[in-house]
Protein backbone atom coordinates (compact mmCIF):
# COMPACT_ATOMS: atom_id res chain seq x y z
CA UNK A 1 0.00 0.00 0.00
CA UNK A 2 1.15 3.71 -0.37
CA UNK A 3 1.86 6.30 2.07
CA UNK A 4 -0.07 9.45 1.57
CA UNK A 5 3.11 11.61 -0.37
CA UNK A 6 2.41 15.46 -0.80
CA UNK A 7 4.71 18.29 -2.55
CA UNK A 8 6.09 19.36 0.76
CA UNK A 9 7.12 15.64 0.99
CA UNK A 10 8.75 15.50 -1.75
CA UNK A 11 10.44 19.11 -1.33
CA UNK A 12 11.55 18.12 1.73
CA UNK A 13 13.34 15.19 0.51
CA UNK A 14 14.93 16.80 -2.07
CA UNK A 15 16.00 19.86 -0.03
CA UNK A 16 14.59 22.62 -1.52
CA UNK A 17 11.49 24.86 -1.20
CA UNK A 18 8.24 23.47 -2.43
CA UNK A 19 7.95 26.45 -4.52
CA UNK A 20 11.47 25.39 -6.44
CA UNK A 21 10.13 21.33 -6.45
CA UNK A 22 6.81 22.49 -8.09
CA UNK A 23 8.90 24.40 -10.63
CA UNK A 24 12.24 22.00 -11.41
CA UNK A 25 9.21 19.20 -11.22
CA UNK A 26 7.24 20.40 -14.01
CA UNK A 27 10.25 21.53 -15.85
CA UNK A 28 11.37 17.92 -15.80
CA UNK A 29 8.79 16.06 -16.14
CA UNK A 30 6.34 17.87 -17.93
CA UNK A 31 3.12 17.50 -15.19
CA UNK A 32 3.04 18.36 -11.68
CA UNK A 33 4.06 16.61 -8.21
CA UNK A 34 0.12 15.77 -7.76
CA UNK A 35 -0.59 14.37 -11.55
CA UNK A 36 2.95 12.34 -11.41
CA UNK A 37 1.35 10.85 -7.79
CA UNK A 38 -2.03 10.34 -8.80
CA UNK A 39 -0.71 8.33 -11.98
CA UNK A 40 1.25 6.01 -10.07
CA UNK A 41 -1.30 5.31 -7.89
CA UNK A 42 -3.37 4.75 -10.48
CA UNK A 43 -1.07 2.54 -12.35
CA UNK A 44 -0.68 0.21 -9.33
CA UNK A 45 -4.58 0.47 -9.06
CA UNK A 46 -4.65 -1.28 -12.37
CA UNK A 47 -2.41 -3.89 -11.71
CA UNK A 48 -3.87 -4.90 -8.79
CA UNK A 49 -7.39 -5.16 -10.42
CA UNK A 50 -5.52 -6.92 -13.38
CA UNK A 51 -3.52 -9.66 -11.36
CA UNK A 52 -5.90 -9.95 -8.26
CA UNK A 53 -9.47 -10.61 -7.37
CA UNK A 54 -9.14 -8.34 -4.21
CA UNK A 55 -12.32 -5.74 -3.97
CA UNK A 56 -12.39 -2.88 -5.39
CA UNK A 57 -12.59 -0.72 -1.83
CA UNK A 58 -9.79 -2.38 -1.14
CA UNK A 59 -7.85 -1.48 -3.97
CA UNK A 60 -8.82 1.95 -3.91
CA UNK A 61 -8.08 2.22 0.10
CA UNK A 62 -4.66 0.44 -0.67
CA UNK A 63 -3.92 3.27 -3.44
CA UNK A 64 -4.32 5.68 -0.62
CA UNK A 65 -7.80 6.99 -1.82
CA UNK A 66 -9.41 8.60 0.67
CA UNK A 67 -13.42 7.20 -0.44
CA UNK A 68 -14.34 4.51 -3.52
CA UNK A 69 -16.52 7.25 -5.10
CA UNK A 70 -13.06 9.74 -5.48
CA UNK A 71 -10.96 6.59 -6.46
CA UNK A 72 -13.82 5.68 -9.50
CA UNK A 73 -13.84 9.72 -10.37
CA UNK A 74 -10.10 9.77 -10.51
CA UNK A 75 -9.80 5.91 -12.48
CA UNK A 76 -12.18 6.97 -14.74
CA UNK A 77 -10.52 10.58 -15.50
CA UNK A 78 -7.35 8.42 -16.31
CA UNK A 79 -8.42 5.93 -18.03
CA UNK A 80 -12.15 6.61 -19.63
CA UNK A 81 -13.17 2.81 -17.55
CA UNK A 82 -14.76 2.38 -14.67
CA UNK A 83 -12.33 0.20 -12.23
CA UNK A 84 -14.77 -2.56 -12.87
CA UNK A 85 -15.20 -2.43 -16.51
CA UNK A 86 -11.06 -2.17 -16.57
CA UNK A 87 -10.89 -5.55 -14.53
CA UNK A 88 -13.42 -7.11 -16.70
CA UNK A 89 -11.86 -5.95 -20.12
CA UNK A 90 -8.68 -7.11 -18.77
CA UNK A 91 -9.70 -10.26 -17.63
CA UNK A 92 -11.64 -11.02 -21.06
CA UNK A 93 -7.51 -10.81 -23.01
CA UNK A 94 -6.42 -13.42 -21.39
Amino acid sequence: AFEPISVQDVADEAGISVNYAIILFRKMHGTTINAYILDLRIHHAKMMLAETNTKILTIALDCVFSSLSSFYDAFGNLTCLSPSRFRNAHNQQI
